[in-house]
């Protein structure tokens, strides 16, 4: 009888302390948080599906140094077993990758809180998707938005005119969407903002489309500038790029949202909007093609009025 008690209490501990070890410690908040659970479960994801589904990862590449605190995407390429998978990257608060065309794609979002803090023009393409029911909340949309971005591009030829700059050879006219810039990149058009007047130290927004068509400069950035004229230097500008461009490929498509804050001395009247690409290496701005003439380096997007 004691042997058998000593067996049924052995047994009774095992049970006990394997169901607290296996079962009711890893799912506690704070354990996830320490071990990382989240990132780790993405980084399994990723081994098992981003060869054979094109994936864009919802932050930066950023590289490693002594002291860095590692962040959630930092920590989930490390944890990955198949570290030759090529992937996309873009913040998806500013910038946005359909890869190839708009096809079907994954966007994984290691940090919790991606999807809820995403610009509301952005967020509107990602409610076209599907969230993973099966991995953490809010970190796996499936996406496939190939004919909705074709319909939107289509729409900017009517509704949305560019135009050349009145410095360009050939002069200023209409510049029919979309346009070939040099360094392998294409305009596809921009969404029209408001007509309403800004007020001096306002923030002006624009949302383009752009198409890859080849190999692009790695240290490829955007520019949009605020013009009084366009003979004279910006009376406001920002000059960026949301999407990391090493990795993307022919027929890729990115959205790129610029926030140009007016300065608050700005005097009241129209202004232009330009917008255009060069290099940061060299500051060397891509030309601007209509068929094989150039026409510039830059395109106009219409005007504003301050007051």
């Amino acid at each position: 009888m004691l042997l058998l008690g000593g067996l049924a209490l052995l047994v009774f501990n095992l049970y006990w302390v394997s169901s607290d070890l296996l079962v009711r410690w890893p799912a506690q908040p704070e354990t996830e948080i320490a071990y990382h659970a989240r990132v780790g479960r993405l980084a399994s994801y990723l081994d098992q599906t981003a060869a054979d589904m094109p994936t864009l990862i919802c932050d930066s590449q950023r590289p490693l140094y002594a002291g860095d605190v590692f962040s959630s995407t930092n920590l989930m390429l490390l944890m990955r077993n198949r570290k030759d998978v090529d992937l996309h990257f873009a913040d998806c608060g500013t910038g946005m990758v359909f890869i190839d065309g708009g096809s079907r794609q994954q966007v994984i979002m290691p940090d919790p809180e991606t999807l809820n803090g995403m610009q509301p023009y952005l967020k509107a393409w990602m409610d076209r998707g599907t969230l993973s029911a099966d991995m953490p909340t809010n970190s796996v949309i499936l996406l496939e938005v190939a004919q909705p971005l074709a319909d939107t591009v289509g729409r900017f030829t009517t509704t949305a005119p560019a135009g050349y700059a009145p410095d360009a050879p050939g002069g200023a006219g209409l510049a029919e969407t979309p346009v070939r810039f040099g360094g392998n990149i294409t305009f596809l058009g921009y969404e029209r903002g408001s007509a309403a007047p800004f007020p001096p130290g306002g923030i002006v927004t624009t949302i383009t489309y752009w198409r890859v068509d080849g190999a692009v400069p790695p240290d490829l950035r955007l520019f949009t500038h605020v013009l009084a004229d366009p003979a004279t230097a910006p009376a406001a500008q920002n000059d960026t790029i949301s999407v990391d461009v090493r990795q993307l490929e022919s027929r890729d498509v990115f959205i790129q949202i610029v926030f140009v804050p007016l300065p608050v001395a700005i005097p009241p009247g129209q202004y232009g909007i330009s917008i255009g690409a060069y290099t940061a290496a060299n500051n060397v701005r891509l030309p601007v093609m209509d068929g094989d003439q150039m026409r510039g380096d830059r395109l106009f997007l219409g005007q504003i009025e301050v007051q």
